[in-house]
């Protein structure tokens, strides 16, 4: 706001207040008429309340502006201080995580000098529900066609071996005959690619842990349902390929 936005209410009830008292010496002679023998006290009074109701106004303005002000100042503060601790807390996490990843590919690495056996993740893929069981993830599900054809599904990740998945990545290939009615959200599609797959890398799934739901939405042929498979590649994976069944009502 600038000095002159600050100081434009003041200098309106300013001007208020000196149309009030110019009307009045305007009016003095009536005034001092209509006060028969007490003119002088009565005309005296009114311009005096005249002057203090226009003082008061301007007193009152200046508090009400210096509350909003402050109530502002305060919550901008708290915003402030809340995007700091989100910002702390989000750092912290990605320190642990690297952490962790760093932990992981260490042990990996001296796994691989020392000509031992490297231990496999196994990652597995079902369709998200609330209040899924990690111990079951559904591979099947029943989806409502929408009014332009498409209809869709989520579908999650789970590293069920108790060993961390690093530089990983998941394909989801539509049948033949489907489309994708929009582009998942983090998914890519290389050259070379066919149209109905698409990719979702990630660096690492820690072990019994899994991936946020990715949103899949298809527009698929006519029919009763249709089929989506799923495979996984990554530096210490378990090769793994697997068959979702989505029928459409």
């Amino acid at each position: 706001m600038t000095p002159f936005q600050t100081v434009v209410p003041y200098i309106l009830q300013g001007l208020l207040g000196l149309i009030a008292v110019l009307a009045l010496v305007k009016d003095w002679k009536d005034y001092g008429e209509a006060s028969g023998k007490y003119k002088s006290p009565v005309r005296i009074l009114v311009l005096v309340l005249t002057v203090a109701v226009t003082v008061l106004s301007l007193i009152d303005t200046y508090n009400s502006r210096s509350e909003a002000a402050r109530k502002e100042a305060e919550s901008s503060k708290q915003i402030a201080d809340g995007r700091k601790q989100i910002d702390d807390l989000t750092e912290q996490v990605r320190l642990g995580r690297e952490e962790n990843k760093r932990s992981a590919e260490q042990t990996l690495d001296e796994l691989k000098a020392s000509g031992k056996s490297i231990p496999k993740a196994r990652l597995v893929a079902g369709f998200w529900q609330p209040d899924i069981h990690t111990d079951l993830f559904p591979i099947k599900t029943t989806v409502q066609r929408r009014s332009d054809g498409s209809v869709a599904f989520d579908i999650i990740t789970l590293n069920k071996s108790d060993v961390t998945a690093l530089k990983a990545a998941f394909v989801v290939r539509i049948c033949t005959l489907c489309k994708f009615a929009k582009e998942p959200q983090g998914s890519v599609h290389t050259d070379g690619q066919p149209e109905q797959e698409r990719e979702f890398d990630f660096l690492h799934i820690f072990a019994h842990s899994n991936l946020p739901k990715s949103t899949i939405e298809v527009i698929p042929p006519s029919g009763a349902g249709f089929t989506v498979l799923v495979f996984y590649r990554c530096e210490n994976c378990v090769p793994v390929e697997q068959t979702l069944s989505v029928y459409v009502q």
